[in-house]
């Protein structure tokens, strides 16, 4: 499988060690979610340069029975996870 159609779900993707995961992800071609509980500058410049491989979804993991939910709503969007 070509891992430009792989969907990588970063968790904490909105600044430091996350965004950073997340960006290098999307520059070597996949399409990476990155999820944290509110967007910042960071990954609102970084979503926008990337050309659509870098996404952004705000979520709140420590909401645990939301967490199935979230996830089938980006399996719609998005298709299959092949990693986190």
């Amino acid at each position: 499988m070509d891992k430009a159609l792989r969907n990588v779900l970063v968790t904490g993707g909105s600044r430091g060690v996350g965004l950073g995961i997340a960006r290098k992800l999307a520059a070597s071609g996949y399409r990476v979610i990155a999820l944290a509980r509110k967007p910042g500058d960071d990954v609102t410049a970084a979503a926008k340069a990337s050309g659509g491989t870098l996404h952004f979804k705000a979520f709140d993991l420590s909401v645990l029975d939301a967490i199935p939910e979230m996830v089938r709503g980006l399996k719609t969007e998005f298709g299959p996870l092949y990693g986190l």
